[in-house]
């Protein structure tokens, strides 16, 4: 029988934004990534941003300055994607989320998920409308330019920094020394390779179109990707009780 254990160790966290000391190979970009960012906090520019990480799916739309609609795929849909993952987790969320996915609408300080076909108000901190903490960096933080990098068939300016691996997970045996393991999780996660987070802008908009997150410099195989599309008629508005 196995047992899993939270360490920390050469997974990067999915959903990491930027991480403060990151490091770059060239020529600092950092103000260019910044105003990219800073334009979707415009009050006339909605959009939507699509999160995917392994068997995690969820559509988050941001209406500036307040309006949030957070879609997440069913429990038992995204923990498939979870190695180890156990039936019986599955079966529990499910139950109690259900089967279809969990939609959470914010407006101002007043926030309804709906589970079970029913919305339910309750008291939320706020949504970030990326899916993702609040852009933080310090005057080490710095992005190497990328120039033109083509992705899906478009060619965008491209942005990239990398930091250190942060978090992860191994599975123990029972009456292993934990020790032992410890210092072993230690060994692989100096020697580990740094996780690389790329942010593609579309050159005529200047908006960012895409985030990635790898654990090599080439992009087909992503930890996890965050991809901006902005929708001119999207609306956000209180459920019908």
């Amino acid at each position: 029988m196995r047992r899993r254990r939270d360490v920390s160790l050469a997974v990067a966290a999915a959903f990491t934004f930027f991480v403060a000391g990151s490091t770059a190979a060239s020529a600092d970009c950092r103000g260019e990534v910044e105003t990219a960012f800073q334009k979707l906090e415009k009050p006339h520019r909605p959009y939507r941003s699509g999160v995917t990480a392994g068997g995690y799916r969820a559509t988050i739309e941001f209406i500036p300055p307040d309006r949030v609609r957070l879609i997440v795929d069913s429990a038992n849909d995204w923990l498939e994607g979870i190695p180890g993952s156990a039936n019986w987790l599955r079966g529990i969320l499910a139950y109690f989320a259900g089967p279809d996915p969990i939609e959470t609408i914010q407006i101002g300080n007043r926030t309804w998920k709906r589970v079970n076909q029913k919305w339910l108000e309750y008291r939320s901190p706020k949504i970030s409308p990326t899916g993702l903490p609040p852009l933080e960096m310090t005057s080490e933080t710095a992005f190497a330019c990328l120039e033109d990098i083509a992705f899906e068939g478009k060619t965008y300016a491209g942005y990239r920094i990398s930091f250190p691996p942060t978090r992860g997970a191994v599975v123990v045996e029972f009456g292993a020394d934990i020790s032992k393991t410890q210092e072993e999780v230690s060994r692989a996660w100096k020697n580990a390779p740094p996780i690389w987070r790329t942010i593609l802008v579309d050159r005529e908009t200047g908006l960012p179109e895409n985030q990635i997150l790898s654990d090599k410099e080439e992009l087909d195989s992503p930890i996890s990707k965050i991809h901006y599309t902005y929708p001119s008629d999207l609306t956000i508005e209180p459920p019908a009780q």
